[in-house]
């Protein structure tokens, strides 16, 4: 993993286009997204905060993005030595 981060606004943790799943605007998306760095899956739903996952090589995801209702707490586990009172915004994640 090379960065995790947490984004309150569940629409801004998707980039690009769907290329597969399910998305209803303005409630939930689920599926790939391709852009130019790669793909990302995502399985986000409207008003809960999402967990972002920066990947590195060979991974078939550039990005994970997933909502949970404690967002914070659970990047915070995810990262090493990550403290789950800080998050990292997914301007952080993408180094």
């Amino acid at each position: 993993m090379a960065a995790t981060g947490v984004e309150p606004d569940w629409w801004r943790a998707m980039r690009g286009t769907p290329v597969v799943g399910r998305c209803r605007p303005g409630r939930f998306c689920v599926g790939e997204r391709e852009h130019v760095l790669g793909r990302d899956f995502v399985a986000v739903r409207a008003g809960v905060p999402v967990v972002v996952l920066d990947l590195r090589p060979p991974s078939p995801f550039v990005r994970i993005a997933v909502s949970v209702p404690d967002a914070g707490r659970v990047a915070g586990t995810l990262w090493p030595g990550g403290d789950a009172d800080e998050e990292r915004g997914p301007e952080e994640a993408s180094g």
